[in-house]
């Protein structure tokens, strides 16, 4: 029998009751209850071997191209023995396959080639008892790696997106929304569907999902984020997650550098938006992965902490020289002499541009006769370089600057609103 989902509890029952010498074998059932992962199913399957006298073989199914680590436990035992103690854990290497602990195979039955046998549950004694019964419930886990080999280096990572190209860090360390849990160090970056996904680092792909096209906010649609796994040499594992159906461009077994492009962005699985989620995870000796903190290559490829809400360029070794532009380095005197000719409109207008969360905001005067403006800003959540006073001269048919705004810290909602005068000069 298979049990190769996530975390399974299996209720199995053997009823024997002594008459003589003889014993009298009942039906054995089971009731699978399942409790999946944030990702995906198992990495390894348990399976398991029941014999004519009762003992039950369990092994496992060795398909990996990494190591993977198998815990298992039994919350209920009752009148068996385990040969080996519990919980049982293992790492278990590519091609591992036999029988390392010699465990006493029924006759006839023949493994797979690629089974690897662990250990088996006997029956006790049933003694002179008047009746007997023997039964079990099993759960495991299995992740990728292997939480005694794993050392993580402190590897300061590129950001996982086009070199040149800059994103916001929307949700990162303790994001209230999604990351906790497993995911508490992951980082969310605003990349919108179909935008290039890029390595963060150099490994092997080990495992790829982008058959899904379902995503929706709700927990509903955990199962359903198409991702691409990437083994490093440090026994961690980097985590692209939300790919857009068909989004990725490598397969397990792939040998990937640093900044080559992997796949595309998407808005698959647990989602309120098109992002891309990343994270470095390790396997825990409960069959678990978790994300752990790590440090980004930020301006000019100089590690750095995370911070929510910051904007990155992405710097990739050996990618062309760029110039990069912050808004939150932007100040008065970068527009101070802006001006600029307009077409002529007889009227006060107002344009703005926008540089990550900064609003660069100029005036035009559509009038041919220069104009005297008092402008009043409403703002809400934001900040003005010129204050929320600001009065000046425009020439005729001219586009002048007028402020930089900035929403607060920490904010969800910013606005603002204009009120002004004006009178010929």
């Amino acid at each position: 029998m298979n049990l190769s989902n996530a975390q399974v509890t299996i209720h199995g029952f053997f009823w024997f009751r002594k008459l003589k010498t003889v014993f009298f074998l009942f039906v054995m059932v089971i009731f699978p209850i399942l409790i999946l992962p944030a990702q995906n199913p198992q990495v390894l399957p348990l399976d398991y071997h029941q014999t004519e006298d009762g003992r039950v073989i369990f092994y496992t199914t060795n398909t990996l191209i990494s190591q993977a680590y198998l815990f298992v436990d039994f919350p209920q035992l009752r009148n068996m023995e385990a040969s080996v103690e519990l919980p049982y854990r293992l790492g278990v290497t590519p091609d591992q396959t036999g029988n390392p602990r010699n465990v006493p195979l029924p006759e006839g039955w023949q493994p797979g080639q690629r089974d690897l046998i662990l250990f088996s549950l006997e029956p006790r004694d049933p003694g002179t008892g008047r009746g007997y019964s023997t039964s079990f419930q099993v759960r495991y886990r299995s992740a990728w790696g292997n939480p005694d080999t794993v050392t993580p280096d402190g590897f300061s990572y590129w950001l996982p997106y086009e070199h040149g190209t800059k994103h916001q860090l929307t949700q990162g360390f303790n994001g209230n929304f999604t990351h906790f849990g497993e995911n508490q160090f992951a980082l969310d970056f605003d990349l919108d569907t179909g935008t290039p996904v890029h390595a963060a680092r150099a490994g092997i792909v080990i495992e790829v999902k982008e058959d899904s096209n379902r995503g929706g906010s709700s927990a509903a649609y955990s199962q359903d984020a198409n991702f691409i796994l990437i083994a490093h040499q440090d026994g961690t594992f980097g985590n692209y997650v939300h790919l857009q159906p068909g989004g990725s461009l490598v397969e397990p077994g792939d040998r990937i550098e640093a900044g080559d492009h992997i796949g595309f962005s998407g808005n698959t699985g647990r989602s309120s938006g098109p992002h891309l989620h990343f994270d470095v995870r390790i396997p825990t000796h409960e069959g678990r992965m978790i994300s752990i903190p790590i440090e980004l290559r930020g301006r000019n490829g100089i590690p750095e902490e995370p911070r929510e809400g910051r904007f990155y360029y992405a710097y990739h070794p050996g990618g062309p020289a760029f110039e990069a532009v912050f808004g939150s380095e932007l100040s008065n005197q970068d527009y101070e002499d802006h001006t600029a000719s307009i077409a002529a409109t007889d009227t006060i207008t107002f344009r703005t541009e926008e540089v990550d969360s900064t609003i660069i905001v100029f005036l035009q005067n559509g009038f041919a006769e220069p104009q005297y403006v008092e402008v009043q800003l409403g703002l809400t959540n934001m900040t003005s370089t010129q204050g929320r006073s600001v009065s000046l001269e425009v020439p005729g048919t001219t586009e002048v600057f007028l402020t930089i705004l900035r929403p607060n810290p920490g904010v969800s909602r910013a606005a603002y609103r204009f009120q002004y005068r004006y009178s010929p000069r």
